[in-house]
C-alpha cells in the first residue's frame, strides 16, 4: 500500500506545481490506496485566526494548510495536526552536499515567520470572520504534535517530503522588531536526527522522506492522540464531522465509508464554555484528510 501511494503520487505530480496542488494530489494519492476522506477546499483566508506575537504586536495568519486525521478502527483513537504545506527549491543540505553522505543533518527551508510561529509556539487564538475556533485549541495541547509542516523538495529526480513537528523546526533569524512579520520569511532548519525519536504516544517528530512519513502516518504516528473528554478535542472532531457533510468538495478512499464510520461516538462538549461555537463547525476554508490508519 505505501509504495502504491508513493509511486501513484510521483507520477501524478510535477515539482513545478504548487505546494497547494502538491499535498492535494497527495491526499487523492494516499486515499487511492487507503479507507479515508478527503475535504478538498480553496487555499485562502476563511480559516485565518489572529495571536498575540512573542514580539507583542497581533499577527494574523490562516491556522494551516490542512488537518490530517488519523483514525485507527481497532482503539477508535483519533490523532490530529494541523499540517502546513510548503515547496522548497534550493534546501542547502541537499543540493550542496554533492557526494557526501551528510543525509542525516539539516533540511533547511523558508517560510512565513508568523505561520511558524503560531504552529510551533502554540498561543491563544481568535478566529476571524466565520471561522470561530476554542482560542485554547492550540495552546490546550498535551503536545507538540498539533502542529506541524510539511516541506516538500526533489532528490535526485524524485518528489519527496519533509515532515516535521513545528515545535522542533529552529528559526535561524528573527525579522525586525520595528516591522510586521507577516511577510517575513526567514530560513528555517530541521534536525533530520529527530527522526530516530518519538515524543507522547508514539508520535514521530520528523520524517525526512517521503516513504518514512507515508509509512508513519498509516502506522497512526502522525499528530497528537485527541481526548474525547477534553472540550478543545470535542471540538475538532465535530468540526471536521461538519466540514465533511457541508462541504461540496469531498473524495473518499477506495471503500464507501461514510464519516459517521470514521468517527464514531463523538460526545457533547461537557458545559456551556464553548457553546458559542456551535454554528462554526462547518464555516470551511481548511482542507481536511482523514485516513484509517494501521490497515
Amino acid at each position: 500500500m505505501k509504495q502504491n501511494i508513493i509511486q501513484d503520487f510521483r507520477r501524478s505530480s510535477s515539482f513545478s506545481d504548487s505546494e497547494v496542488k502538491l499535498f492535494q494530489q497527495l491526499a487523492k494519492s494516499t486515499l487511492k490506496y487507503s479507507t479515508g476522506i478527503f475535504v478538498d477546499e480553496t487555499h485562502g483566508t476563511t480559516s485565518n485566526v489572529e495571536y498575540i506575537s512573542i514580539r507583542g504586536v497581533k499577527e494574523r495568519c490562516e491556522i494551516s494548510d490542512l488537518l490530517i486525521v488519523t483514525v485507527d478502527p481497532s482503539s477508535q483513537y483519533a490523532r490530529a495536526t494541523f499540517w502546513q504545506a510548503k515547496k522548497e527549491t534550493k534546501p542547502q543540505w541537499i543540493k550542496n552536499v554533492g557526494s557526501q553522505n551528510i543525509s542525516d543533518g539539516c533540511f533547511d527551508f523558508k517560510c512565513q515567520f508568523n505561520q511558524w510561529e503560531l504552529l510551533s509556539c502554540r498561543p491563544d487564538i481568535a478566529g476571524v470572520g466565520a471561522f470561530s475556533p476554542p482560542k485554547t485549541l492550540l495552546s490546550s495541547s498535551h503536545s507538540p504534535s498539533i502542529g506541524s509542516y510539511g516541506v516538500f523538495y526533489e532528490s535526485g529526480s524524485n518528489l519527496e517530503v519533509n515532515y516535521s513537528v513545528a515545535e522542533f523546526i529552529t528559526c535561524t533569524s528573527l525579522p525586525k522588531v520595528n516591522s510586521r512579520v507577516t511577510k517575513a520569511q526567514p530560513r528555517m532548519a530541521i534536525n533530520n536526527k529527530y527522526a530516530k525519536y518519538s515524543i507522547g504516544f508514539e508520535e514521530k517528530i520528523v520524517c525526512k522522506n517521503l516513504d518514512s512519513f507515508i509509512g508513519a502516518l498509516l502506522n497512526f504516528e502522525i499528530g497528537v492522540v485527541l481526548n474525547k473528554s477534553k472540550q478543545e478535542d470535542i471540538w475538532l472532531l465535530k468540526y471536521v464531522k461538519a466540514q465533511v457533510k457541508a462541504s461540496k468538495n469531498v473524495i473518499y478512499g477506495n471503500d464507501d465509508i461514510t464519516i459517521d464510520q470514521l468517527l464514531p461516538d463523538i460526545p457533547d462538549i461537557p458545559d456551556n464554555e464553548f457553546q458559542e461555537y456551535d454554528d462554526s463547525y462547518a464555516s470551511g476554508g481548511i482542507s481536511i484528510l482523514i485516513v484509517s490508519a494501521r490497515p
